[in-house]
């Protein structure tokens, strides 16, 4: 599954700015909710942070860890970790095109072996 969502962000690189919140009101049941994204730049890193806004004071976010962070359809991160309020903590994807890169050459999702153990690849699938 791992190994899926980093092909899946690899083709997703970001190409534009991330979105933005508007408007600041409740969503309405059944609705889409806005995404939240924040950029925190510290001497060390840069995180990004995020999730759904349902309302201002909820950010939807438990349970999602290893789930994309999307702005305007385009994957920039995956749920790294969280506190126990939000905004969670993303890692941002293009930190790491190198590394996935290197990875999709080394395994090249040919046959069930195409990965770690207990990866499932697109070609075994029924």
């Amino acid at each position: 599954m791992v190994l899926f969502l980093l092909l899946v962000a690899l083709f997703l690189f970001p190409t534009g700015e991330a979105g933005k919140i508007i408007g600041g009101r409740e969503a309405k049941p059944h609705s889409r909710p806005y995404m939240a994204y924040l950029r925190i730049q510290t001497p060390e890193n840069i995180l990004i942070c995020g999730g759904f806004l349902v309302r201002e004071d909820f950010v939807l976010t438990a349970g999602d860890s290893g789930g994309p962070l999307v702005c305007d359809g385009v994957a920039q991160g995956i749920v790294s970790y969280g506190e126990d309020i939000p905004p969670d903590v993303y890692t941002r994807i293009s930190r790491f095109q190198q590394w996935i890169k290197e990875t999709m050459k080394t395994y090249k999702l040919q046959g069930p072996d195409c990965g770690p153990p207990g990866l499932v690849c697109p070609s075994s699938l029924g």
